[in-house]
């Protein structure tokens, strides 16, 4: 099983997809932007876990290095959710993206509990 797949599956791992999609919940207004964790839009979906975490992105280290160690995440699962929501591929709404990468998330876990 490649790193990635078991960094995902893992107990970590599979606590950091829930805590996403309820700060994906959490969210006023369900729409991601990318490119940046927050502007007057709204949040991109790293943005919205540190916000849910009550943590300002100013203060933080926010490489994907330091974000791994804040969530206690491989870094290579914190780069496979950027990519996720930064997608160049996908031309779409941000409302379109706030529900694509929370399917993404909601199709990683083991068990599909209603969250």
């Amino acid at each position: 099983m490649p790193s990635l797949e078991r960094s995902i599956n893992s107990k970590r791992g599979q606590a950091f997809l829930r805590e996403l999609i309820l700060a994906l919940n959490a969210l006023p207004e369900k729409i991601l932007i990318y490119g940046d964790f927050e502007n007057s839009d709204g949040y991109c979906v790293m943005g919205a876990c540190l916000k849910y975490r009550n943590l300002n992105v100013r203060e933080i280290d926010d490489s994907n290095e330091g974000l791994g160690s804040i969530f206690n995440i491989h870094t290579e699962f914190i780069e496979k959710v950027i990519d996720v929501n930064d997608s160049p591929r996908i031309i779409e709404t941000q409302t379109k993206r706030w529900h694509r990468v929370r399917d993404w998330a909601v199709s990683n876990l083991k068990t599909k509990e209603k969250i």
